[in-house]
């Protein structure tokens, strides 16, 4: 029970004597043409960051680690289609501004952006005093792919598998097997920015609605493409991700004359993961033909139709088709230069998990049901990433870093069965969730023109989850049932990443550092409410007709929080844990018609630690509203119509800084409509 329940992991379900193969290519192509405005301080940038949270167990979650691949950067195509973001980072000197005195000039910052349609971006880099007068920097920067890739950011990924499994029965002794393989890769190949930027331009900000922040430049300043631009930077970027994994598992059954059995079984998982990225920057010889032939190739990307709000209208911005074109590579017109700092992401992964597990399931009473179990898992890690050195500019090696771990993890269950309708369980869990992998590559990774760092930690431990529930379940006659259950989880050494600001490193100060970082400890403590039933019980005629609903209540409390600063700090939620969820769903099933409208609710929660809570960063919370239908029909081949809405409510992607109106960033994706036919023969 409860958003981190485990499952008990002591069984497998395999098919009888199967092969399976299966492959897929799929290339996305990202079309967005996406213009940011960012008003970024120099001394005070908090960039929104990807979070390294985790959640224990199967029970899906909007955590952290959940959204990860949501790409907070904002420049990707996202799940619900064409994403629009605006977004704001109010930055102040420590607790200034909760205690209600004026910050003090130069003393914090603002960034803020605008995402619509497309390939482009524009950047302010600035400072402000305490009246918001703004002497910034201006970036209009527009990406793009190469004609290859029909001038788009282009993700190609490709999947293959390959499974075989058998059941076989040797006397009273039941076996069965499963082995797999499976390989994937993503590359992104000719990622290509163009960047160009205007100094010493002025601007207004109209913070009196901090969730939709204002800038317009004063009289002689511009954010519109012009000749008074320079070039800042041109880059190409190749990049190549590859995945294997190789699991094999056995697992045995033997029955006892009395109903008791007896269950245990061995599993095998390897995983590797290399990412390879090459980066260059390139230099016109001729700029000033460059900049002129650049001015002559250029879209205007206002839109009227702007989701947060109409008001922000963004210009001109050098083509993807022009920068799509450049013949980069020819030395006649660019000089090319690899940029060490890029690569410091690159790195080998190389897991492995073995494990075994015993499985005792004991009848006490008629009523009355035991199940204990143990599963011992050895954990075999070795890491080699890259270290970039800003002094010399080059990146080199590291050395390839080992660790090992094993973890004894019990279970307990106890089934209770008051009727044939009515079942009351209880159950004592131990489980794990290991860090991801770009967590525990030792690499230093350093932008410069950000002036941010970011650094890996070989040394981070599971979190381990120690878990008790208790539940009752009340099943309906016709088809539904009603159940209740409390839990409670303490968790240790969750991880999440640790964001400084102004931040000392080898001599050299940050403006922000980023590492993940086991945090503390936690306790959860929940109640979770389920219903699901026809409507057949008020009228035959409604069976077809049918409701399903979940809500969970998380309390979560921090303790022995190790952040420097703020050990020790009381009242802390844990990051990634919504206090609320719920689930909805009304649908419709009869004569191979099915039509389906579904509900799904988070409240906010802490997605990322910084220095103090006035750094914290939150998800806000989310409303989703789908809808599909579908009409199958056919015998021998089956013929399905299916269409699909997505995002109906059109709900942000946001997150804010401390308080809940000061919005970090947000990002809209609109409603998705997806239509089509299936044909089984």
């Amino acid at each position: 029970m409860g958003p981190l329940s485990p499952a008990l992991g002591l069984q497998g379900i395999f098919g009888k004597g199967r092969v399976q193969g299966h492959h897929r290519d799929h290339q996305h192509q990202q079309r967005h043409v996406g213009q940011q405005q960012a008003f970024c301080s120099e001394a005070h940038r908090l960039l929104a960051a990807r979070n390294a949270g985790q959640g224990i167990g199967q029970r899906p979650q909007p955590t952290a680690e959940a959204v990860r691949h949501v790409h907070p950067g904002g420049d990707e195509l996202h799940r619900h289609g064409v994403q629009q973001r605006i977004g704001v980072q109010l930055q102040n000197a420590q607790g200034q501004e909760d205690q209600g005195g004026a910050p003090e000039a130069g003393a914090g910052g603002v960034e803020y952006h605008i995402h619509p349609q497309g390939q482009h971006q524009t950047g302010v880099q600035q400072a402000f005093d305490r009246h918001l007068r703004v002497a910034v920097r201006v970036r209009i920067q527009t990406k793009a792919g190469t004609p290859d890739n029909r001038n788009a950011r282009l993700e190609r990924q490709r999947t293959m598998d390959f499974s075989l499994g058998g059941e076989h029965l040797f006397g009273l002794l039941s076996m069965d097997w499963h082995a797999s393989y499976a390989k994937a890769s993503e590359e992104r190949p000719n990622e290509r920015y163009i960047d160009f930027q205007l100094k010493k331009q002025k601007f207004d900000i109209d913070l009196s609605n901090e969730r939709q922040p204002f800038a317009s430049p004063k009289d002689g300043s511009t954010m519109t493409l012009n000749d008074e631009f320079s070039l800042k930077e041109l880059t190409e970027q190749q990049e190549d991700i590859k995945e294997q994994d190789l699991k094999f598992s056995a697992n045995f059954k033997l029955p006892f004359k009395n109903g008791n059995k007896l269950k245990f079984g061995a599993k095998v998982v390897r995983k590797t993961k290399d990412k390879t990225v090459d980066f260059y920057e390139y230099s016109p010889l001729d700029e000033d033909a460059f900049m002129e032939n650049s001015l002559k190739n250029t879209v205007d990307q206002s839109n009227k139709h702007f989701m947060p709000n109409s008001k922000y209208q963004t210009g001109i911005y050098a083509s993807k088709e022009y920068t799509g074109a450049l013949d980069l590579n020819n030395p006649a017109l660019f000089e090319k230069e690899q940029v060490q700092e890029e690569l410091a992401g690159n790195f080998e992964a190389r897991e492995t998990v073995s494990s075994g597990y015993v499985r005792f399931d004991s009848k006490i009473t008629d009523r009355i049901e035991l199940m204990s179990g143990l599963r011992i898992e050895n954990t075999n890690l070795a890491y080699t990433g890259r270290t970039y050195d800003a002094d010399e500019d080059i990146t080199g090696k590291t050395e390839r870093q080992r660790n090992s771990y094993i973890n004894f993890l019990p279970s307990l269950l106890v089934k209770w069965n008051v009727n044939d309708d009515f079942k009351v369980r209880g159950s004592f869990t131990q489980t794990l969730s290991r860090p991801k992998y770009s967590a525990l590559v030792p690499s230093v990774n350093i932008k410069r023109s950000d002036n941010e760092i970011t650094i890996g930690n070989p040394e981070l431990k599971p979190t381990t989850s120690y878990n008790f529930d208790l539940s009752a379940d009340y099943y309906f006659r016709s088809i539904g049932l009603v159940s209740a259950g409390i839990f409670y989880k303490k968790i240790d050494d969750f991880i999440v990443d640790q964001v400084s600001t102004n931040y000392e490193y080898q001599g050299n100060v940050y403006t922000r550092f980023t590492q993940p970082k086991n945090a503390g400890n936690a306790n959860l403590l929940g109640v979770e409410l389920s219903y699901q039933r026809d409507f057949g019980f008020i009228a035959p005629a409604l069976k077809c007709i049918g409701f399903y609903g979940t809500y969970t209540y998380t309390h979560s409390r921090v303790e022995d929080f190790n952040f420097e600063g703020r050990e020790n700090e009381e009242g802390l939620s844990m990051p990634g844990s919504p206090a609320h969820t719920a689930n909805a769903s009304l649908y419709f099933e009869k004569a191979g018609l099915n039509i389906r409208v579904s509900y799904n609710f988070a409240s906010d929660f802490i997605d990322e630690m910084g220095e103090s809570t006035f750094y914290d960063r939150y998800y806000d919370k989310v409303n989703y509203m789908d809808a599909n239908a579908s009409y199958t029909f056919g015998k021998k081949i089956k013929t399905t119509f299916y269409a699909e809405a997505n995002n109906l409510l059109n709900q942000p992607l946001r997150y804010y800084q401390g308080t809940k109106d000061r919005t970090m960033q947000a990002e809209y994706y609109g409603v998705k409509v997806n239509a089509g036919v299936k044909i089984n023969f």
